[in-house]
């Protein structure tokens, strides 16, 4: 079963297209966040190189020399992940166990579904996904969230 978006990722305010539902923002939100994507990324250049896999709607982190990258990959772009703060006030993080791999895993759930639920199963997403990830570079298909996530509310059904 997958998780469908019933919210704006951006607003917050219902979706009701099927396809806005795909991709987690309205039009217009979409719009929004495409051109402030290519605001930021023609100043900082941000964006990882084109993703191997052909990922069309995930994540995609790497670690440079100036810092880390951490993306929302949503129809095939790449737009900043916001930072949903929870544990680390310093930043989002992976390949471990701590605060900052926390926030990324709340971050990675809120876009996914409510802050609520986001913030009761981001510590076991975060063993599960979050702390593995390599240390350099990592991808995350959306679709491997949604049904993660769909697993640990069937099973709360149960």
């Amino acid at each position: 079963m997958d998780i469908v978006n019933t919210t704006c990722g951006r607003c917050h305010r219902p979706l009701r297209n099927p396809r806005w539902r795909e991709i987690g923002y309205g039009k217009v939100c979409y719009s929004k966040v495409q051109a402030e994507s290519a605001r930021g990324n023609e100043d900082s250049n941000q964006t990882i190189g084109a993703v191997l896999t052909g990922l069309v709607n995930g994540y995609v982190g790497m670690r440079t020399k100036q810092g880390l990258i951490i993306n929302e990959v949503i129809g095939g772009r790449q737009v900043p992940l916001k930072h949903q703060v929870l544990h680390s006030p310093t930043g989002m993080e992976w390949g471990y166990g701590g605060s900052g791999p926390a926030d990324l895993a709340y971050s990675i759930l809120c876009t996914v579904t409510d802050p609520e639920t986001a913030e009761r199963y981001h510590k076991e997403f975060k063993w599960d996904f979050v702390a593995g990830f390599d240390r350099d570079r990592w991808e995350l298909d959306r679709h491997q969230v949604e049904s993660w996530l769909a697993e640990r509310l069937a099973e709360r059904l149960e």
